[in-house]
Order: C-alpha cells, then structure tokens, then sequence
C-alpha cells in the first residue's frame, strides 16, 4: 500500500519513513556522481523516463523503535535534527535521528495519533487523533497550547501553511477545515466536494494559495484559500488515493499521488491537467 508514511528532508537527502512495526528509520539516499541522474532527483524532459527501472540504493543510518504497534506519521524538522513521530499508542515522542535518542514524549491521548506536524515559527507542534481533537503543544516547554474538537471523524491528515497562520486538516467526515491560530483557531472555512475519506492535503509551494487532496474516493482534487469549491479534480487512480504532493521547486508543474492500486502517477496540473507517468 502506497500511504503518507514518507517526508523528504531536502537539503542533505534525509528521509524519514513510518511503518507498522513501531519504528521509524532515517535514511540516507545520496545521489551518485559518476552514474546519471536517477529520476527520483531529476524529472526526465520526456516521460517515461528512459532509467526509470533504475533501482534506488538507500542505506538506513539510523532505526528508532517505541512501544507502539504503529508509527502514524513522521514529520522532519528543518533546523533541528529531529524527527516527529505520531504513535498509535496516542504518544507524540520527538527523536534525535542523529543520536537516536528520545528528546521528548508527549502523552496525548489513549487513541491513536494519526497525525503530527512541526510549527517551527512558533515552536509548536500540532497533533491530531481519533477522538476528533486536534492539539497545539510548545515543543521548548512542553506546555499544552490549544486543544478542541476539529472533526465529526477520524482526522487523517494536518497540514501548516508555509508563511500565514493557517493550518488545514482532512477527515474521514469527507471535509478539508481551514483554522487560523491568529484567530484562536477559528475555523475560517470549509472545503466540502469528496466522496469518501480525504488522506491527505498539501499546500502548492509554488502558489501556497492553492492545495492538492487525495481521497478514497480514487481523485485528488485542487483547491484555492479562497473557494469552499475545488478548481479542478484529476481522476485515474483505479483505488482510492492515500497521498499527494507537489513536485519541491518552482520549476516544474508537478503533483504526484500513490494508491491503493500500487502506482504512483505524475500530473502536468499547467498543461489540461496531464498524466505524465505511472510506476507500480
């Protein structure tokens, strides 16, 4: 199953991956100098790719196990050598993945947390479990800054806009809620327009007045801050979709989605919203 269990640490090639065996793992995945560009780092001008059944060599550095039958989600901070991990024990635990040490551990809930995300700005972070509740931690004190119910269900995914105090959370109640910590976490709007459970959004980093979601309802759709509407939707996934994100640089017009039916796809969402290319 292809899930948002990956985040990308960009400037060093540091990834970090949850799982469902109570661990997550840190690796490293350099680019080879001699070799051309594996596709992973360089898009092909043409797709497919012609190496793109190239295998990609990554060397796990560092593996950091809890006591939890799953590791929900891991968020990397871009200062700090620390990973965020969102336990199903309810636990939110913050790892060193330099030393592989615990630095702190959050007892949040006695459901699972599916979902946790760095607020460097304001040395934050926010959490979201099955009780419908999203929570705002100080991760320098340790001090509980905002607790409140966001959802009429499970809430799958939190995303923190990049420069305004915005966040966006998606649920299995089907809705994408918009809330502004500026505003006492005001729900400020709501995107309604999927069919089933919404996996997960992500801000376009490109233009951070839109974002990209990915449901079970086998679409991902592209919205505006602006319009409780979507703009468009991109179908083609045979199952529903669990993750989606946007190609890191300005330059190329890019989302990419993984599925249920075991494929990755990329989409030209500048040029009538093309499929480039699936791998499975």
């Amino acid at each position: 199953r292809i899930s948002a269990g990956i985040v990308l640490r960009t400037h060093d090639l540091c990834l970090a991956v949850s799982g469902r065996s109570g661990s997550s793992k840190c690796i490293h995945a350099p680019q080879p100098q001699s070799s051309p560009p594996h596709p992973l780092w360089n898009f092909a001008p043409s797709f497919p790719p012609s190496n793109y059944t190239q295998p990609l060599r990554l060397d796990v550095k560092k593996k950091l196990s809890a006591p939890s039958e799953r590791v929900k989600s891991v968020d990397i901070h871009p200062t700090e050598p620390w990973a965020l991990a969102a336990l199903y024990t309810g636990i939110v635990m913050i790892w060193d993945y330099e030393s592989g040490s615990c630095v702190k551990s959050f007892e949040l809930s006695e459901l699972p947390v599916r979902c946790a995300k760095f607020v460097p700005r304001k040395q934050w972070f926010l959490a979201a479990s099955d009780d419908m509740r999203l929570r705002v931690y100080n991760y320098n004190t340790m001090e509980k800054v905002r607790e409140f119910e966001a959802h009429a269900d499970y809430i799958r995914c939190v995303e923190v806009h990049p420069t305004l105090p915005y966040v966006l959370s998606s649920s299995d109640d089907m809705t994408i809620k918009l809330w502004d910590w500026d505003r006492g976490f005001d729900c400020t709007q709501i995107f309604e327009g999927h069919a089933h459970y919404v996996m997960q959004v992500k801000f376009n980093p490109k233009d951070t007045n839109t974002f990209a979601s990915a449901s079970l309802d086998r679409s991902i759709k592209v919205w505006g801050l602006g319009s409780p509407t979507h703009h468009y939707t991109l179908e083609g996934h045979e199952k529903g979709v669990n993750c989606v994100d946007y190609y890191p640089s300005g330059d190329k017009p890019y989302i990419l989605s993984g599925a249920d039916d075991r494929t990755v796809k990329i989409w030209d969402y500048q040029v009538s919203l093309t499929l480039l290319f699936t791998c499975s």
